[in-house]
């Protein structure tokens, strides 16, 4: 057949006279196909849009917090040891291992019944490999155990989340030794010390003549 680029009506005229009785009337052109499974396509999903309220909130809820006041991280010791931990701050965290040293009876109902709420979060590879180093260079690593690292991990990345890190130090400042005193020459301590000697025999001598006036005065009288 030769090509058809005519519409439905028109696709017929077009060909040989020879060939017209054996296409049917309602065949369409592959023009009109096309534009047909085009027509009869569904519509590409919209693209989803971002969720604004929940960023919004988001962002709403970090400066909340960054201005509300003082920010707490909490260890097991605080919480063992009880008392009014709400006093301590406004916000308030800690991670999942403080929770598991917390095994007393009283100390779990301390922890049950806290006036706010206690948000549990992990420790980023990156403040902990930070706390390791720091604690190696200061010499304490040995005397910490791998909760204590966490907690001060911690610590510093709720520091370096809220404030930054550039009034921190990254390595521990040079221990202060204090200055000796300078040694005194040896022939300055023997003048002194000659000279303290001369002056208490002066003051003895001064008493001696004083008790021997009183005794002449006494004869005299008599």
């Amino acid at each position: 057949f030769p090509s058809v680029q005519q519409t439905e009506a028109q696709s017929c005229k077009s060909w040989p006279a020879e060939h017209r009785r054996e296409v049917p009337r309602h065949i369409l052109t592959m023009a009109s196909w096309a534009a047909k499974l085009k027509a009869n396509a569904p519509a590409p999903a919209p693209a989803p849009a971002p969720d604004i309220d929940a960023e919004n909130a988001e962002k709403e809820k970090e400066r909340l917090i960054k201005e509300k006041g003082r920010k707490v991280v909490l260890d097991s010791g605080a919480i063992i040891k009880g008392g009014r931990i709400e006093r301590l701050g406004n916000k308030f965290w800690t991670i999942q291992e403080v929770l598991g040293e917390v095994r007393d009876s009283n100390a779990r109902m301390v922890l049950d019944t806290l006036p706010f709420e206690l948000e549990v979060i992990s420790v980023d590879p990156e403040a902990l490999a930070f706390v390791t180093k720091f604690s190696k260079l200061t010499g304490d690593f040995q005397r910490l155990s791998n909760v204590d690292l966490k907690v001060m991990a911690l610590t510093y990345q709720l520091e370096k989340r809220f404030n930054g890190v550039e009034h921190l130090n990254d390595k521990p400042r040079p221990a202060k030794v204090p200055r000796p005193q300078e040694e005194k020459p040896a022939e300055e301590e023997g003048e002194k010390k000659e000279e303290g000697a001369q002056q208490a025999a002066e003051e003895e001598g001064g008493r001696e003549g004083e008790d021997v006036g009183e005794g002449g005065e006494e004869e005299e009288e008599e």
